[in-house]
C-alpha cells in the first residue's frame, strides 16, 4: 500500500468503492481497468478478496476454461484482466498458487493432451505458468516433473508460439543460482526432447510447426552455448551435435522443392557452426572433426555449392528492377548459403579450408558478387567472408593464397573496375553498386600487402595490380579524401582570427604611441621623417615644421638662426635631452598661433 495512501492524501480509486460496497462481485472488479494496477501495489482488501479461494478459483476458470456465454466480456475481457492479476509477480498470489496442487494441475493443463484449449487460452496459461517459474523455480520444475508425457505434450502444442517460449523459459531455469540444482535439462534430454523436436523438421508437417521447431531450436542452442571459448558440456547440445540429429537436419535442409526448409535447416546449421568458432584445433584430421563438419564435408558441401548457381533458389525467375531485368534474382536462399559458408571458414580446421579450396567455393561466391552489382546485402556478406580471409591467421594461409591464386581475386577487381569506368564514360552512366565495397576489399589488401609477406610476394609481381594502385586507386583515395567545401572552420580557430584581429589593432596603436613619444622627445628630426614622415617631402635639419591642431602639420620652414633657447629644439643642427616632458609640451603649445584654435 502506498504511502500517500495510509495517511489518507489518496483519492479513493474505483476499485476501493467497489471494494466499500456490502455486496459485489468478482466480475464487478474484472470491469475496472484499475483492478490490475491496485494489485500490484498491493491494496490490501483488493489481495484479502483475490486470495479468497472461491475467487482465485474463478481467476483460473477464467483463463482455463472457454466461455460459452454469449457476453463479450466474458469471453475477452475478463479472461484476460484475470491473466493480468494472475501473472502481476504479486508474492502473495504466487505463494497461494504453487501451494495449491489444485490451481497448478488446473494451470498446467495445457501440457494434458486429453484437454484441447483455444490459442489465446494457452498463451494465457503460458504467460503465468512462466511468471510461477520465475517467483518460484524450484517448485514450479517439480511439479512439471512429475507430470506425465510431458515432452508429448510440448509436441503437440508447437503450433503455438507460447508453449516453446514457456519451454525455452523451462531449459534457461537452469543457467540461474537458483536452478542450477533442478536438472531439468538433464531430465528433458531423458524424455527425448531434442530427438522429438528434430523429427517434427519435415515438409510433411504444417509450415509454421517446423519454423516454430527450428526456431525453438536456434533458441535453445544461443541459450546453451558459452562463446568464450569454454567448452560447454549441456547434455541438451550433446544430443543436437550427435551424427544421428546432423544427419537428421541436413536432410531436412536440402529437401527437394522446400525452400523454407532450406532457409530454417541453414538457421539451425549455421547456429550450431558458431560454437566451433576460435575452439578449434588447426591439424584436426577429417575423422575426429565434430559431427556436423564431418558429414558436411563429406556429403553436402558440393551441394551447397552448386546451390549458388542453381536458379532453382530464385521462387521468382524474373524481376524486373529499376536497374535492369534480373534473370534470376539473388534470392533470400542464397544469402543464407553463403552466411553459412562465411560460419564455416570461421571454424578455422585446415581440414576444412583444404575442402573449400577443392570444391573453389570462393570462386563461386565472387562470381555472384561480380554478376549481381546492385545488391548490397549480397555484397556485405562476400565482404565480410573476404576479410575474415585476409585477416585471418596462419591457420588460414592456404585459403588466402587460394583467394589470389585460384579465385583471382585481384584480377576480377581490376577488369570491374574498367567495366565501371566504361559504364561512367557512356551517357547517363551509373557508378556500379558493389564499387563502395571494392574500395574496401582493395585497401584490405593493401594493408595485407604491408604485412603478410607472402600475400606481397604475389601481388608485387603482379603488372596490372600494380597499374591499378599507381592509376585509378590513386585517383579515388585522392577523391575520396578531399573534403568536399574545404576543411571546416572550428571555434578555436575563429577565436584565434579574432585574437590576431585584436593583436594587430594593439600593434597599430603601439607604434602611434611610441611615434608620438619618439617626436615629444627628439623633435622633428629629419631621421623621424624617414621613419614615421611622408615620403614625398623632404626636409633639411635646419627646418622647422609648426604644427596646426585643427589642420595638422603646418609645412613653414624657418632656419635655426633667431630662434631663442626658449622656442625650439634645435641648436646647431643638434638635439638637446629633454628631460621634462611636461615643459616640453608647453613649449610647443607656445608655439601654435593662438587665432588657430
Amino acid at each position: 500500500m502506498s504511502f500517500w495512501r495510509s495517511f489518507g492524501f489518496h483519492a479513493a480509486s474505483a476499485v476501493d468503492n467497489i471494494l466499500e460496497r456490502e455486496s459485489f462481485s468478482l466480475e464487478d472488479l474484472l470491469d475496472e481497468d484499475e483492478v490490475v494496477q491496485e494489485t500490484k501495489t498491493m491494496n490490501k482488501k483488493l489481495l484479502d478478496f483475490l486470495l479468497q479461494p472461491q475467487v482465485l478459483k474463478r481467476l483460473f476458470d477464467y483463463i482455463s476454461i472457454d466461455s460459452e456465454d454469449d457476453d463479450p466480456k466474458k469471453r475477452t475481457k475478463f479472461p484476460s484482466m484475470a491473466c493480468e492479476i494472475l501473472s502481476s509477480e504479486v508474492w502473495p498470489i504466487c505463494e497461494a498458487i504453487t501451494s495449491n496442487v489444485e490451481y497448478m494441475r488446473i494451470l498446467f493443463q495445457f501440457l494434458d493432451s486429453k484437454h484441447t484449449l483455444n490459442s489465446i487460452l494457452v498463451s494465457y496459461c503460458c504467460r503465468v505458468a512462466g511468471v510461477i517459474l520465475h517467483r518460484k523455480l524450484t517448485e514450479t520444475v517439480d511439479f512439471v516433473k512429475s507430470q506425465h508425457n510431458v515432452v508429448e505434450s510440448f509436441i503437440l502444442q508447437l503450433n503455438n508460439t507460447a508453449v516453446l517460449d514457456f519451454l525455452l523459459k523451462l531449459i534457461s531455469s537452469e543457467d540461474t543460482a537458483e536452478g542450477q540444482g533442478t536438472g531439468v535439462v538433464q531430465w528433458l534430454c531423458d524424455q527425448h526432447l531434442v530427438p522429438a523436436l528434430v523429427d517434427k523438421l519435415s515438409a510433411d508437417v504444417e509450415p509454421e510447426i517446423y519454423e516454430n521447431v527450428a526456431q525453438a531450436l536456434v533458441d535453445i542452442i544461443g541459450t546453451n552455448t558459452n562463446y568464450n571459448n569454454v567448452p560447454n558440456t549441456s547434455p541438451i547440445l550433446a544430443q543436437l551435435e550427435s551424427e544421428e540429429i546432423v544427419v537428421k537436419i541436413f536432410q531436412f535442409t536440402l529437401t527437394e522443392n522446400c525452400l523454407p526448409c532450406l532457409q530454417h535447416g541453414l538457421n539451425i546449421l549455421t547456429e550450431l557452426l558458431k560454437r566451433t568458432i576460435n575452439c578449434a584445433h588447426y591439424n584436426t584430421e577429417l575423422e575426429s572433426l565434430p559431427p556436423l563438419l564431418r558429414v558436411m564435408l563429406t556429403n553436402y558441401l558440393a551441394r551447397f555449392n552448386s546451390l549458388l548457381l542453381s536458379p532453382a533458389l530464385s521462387p521468382t525467375c524474373v524481376m524486373n528492377t529499376t536497374t535492369g531485368t534480373l534473370q534470376p534474382p539473388v534470392g533470400f536462399y542464397r544469402l543464407k548459403v553463403i552466411e553459412f559458408f562465411t560460419a564455416l571458414i570461421r571454424t578455422n580446421f585446415r581440414v576444412v579450408n583444404e575442402h573449400l579450396i577443392q570444391h573453389d567455393v570462393i570462386s563461386t561466391c565472387l562470381k555472384l558478387f561480380f554478376d549481381y552489382p546492385w545488391n548490397n546485402f549480397l555484397h556485405s556478406l562476400i565482404e565480410q567472408m573476404i576479410q575474415i580471409i585476409i585477416e585471418g591467421d596462419d591457420s588460414i594461409a592456404e585459403l588466402r593464397t587460394s583467394l589470389f591464386t585460384k579465385s583471382n581475386l585481384v584480377e576480377k577487381i581490376i577488369q570491374a573496375n574498367d567495366e565501371n569506368t566504361q559504364q561512367l564514360s557512356r551517357p547517363k552512366g551509373m557508378r556500379r553498386g558493389y564499387m563502395g565495397h571494392l574500395s574496401n576489399i582493395v585497401q584490405l589488401i593493401f594493408k595485407a600487402c604491408q604485412q603478410n609477406e607472402n600475400i606481397n610476394a604475389i601481388l608485387s609481381e603482379n603488372q596490372g595490380w600494380r597499374n591499378y594502385l599507381d592509376g585509378p586507386y590513386a585517383e579515388q583515395q585522392l577523391l575520396e579524401n578531399t573534403q568536399l567545401g574545404g576543411p571546416r572552420p572550428s571555434a578555436y580557430e575563429n577565436q584565434q582570427d579574432e585574437e590576431d584581429d585584436i593583436e594587430g589593432d594593439d600593434k597599430g596603436n603601439a607604434e602611434l604611441v611610441h611615434a608620438f613619444t619618439q617626436y615629444l622627445t627628439h623633435g622633428f628630426t629629419s631621421e623621424f621623417q624617414e621613419e614615421y614622415g611622408n615620403d614625398d617631402i623632404e626636409y633639411d635639419d635646419d627646418q622647422n615644421i609648426n604644427y596646426d591642431t585643427n589642420q595638422g602639420y603646418d609645412h613653414s620652414y624657418a632656419t635655426n638662426e633667431g630662434m631663442g633657447d626658449d622656442s625650439g629644439n634645435y641648436h646647431g643642427g643638434q638635439v638637446e635631452e629633454i628631460n621634462d616632458p611636461e615643459q616640453d609640451l608647453q613649449n610647443h603649445d607656445d608655439q601654435i598661433d593662438p587665432g588657430q584654435q
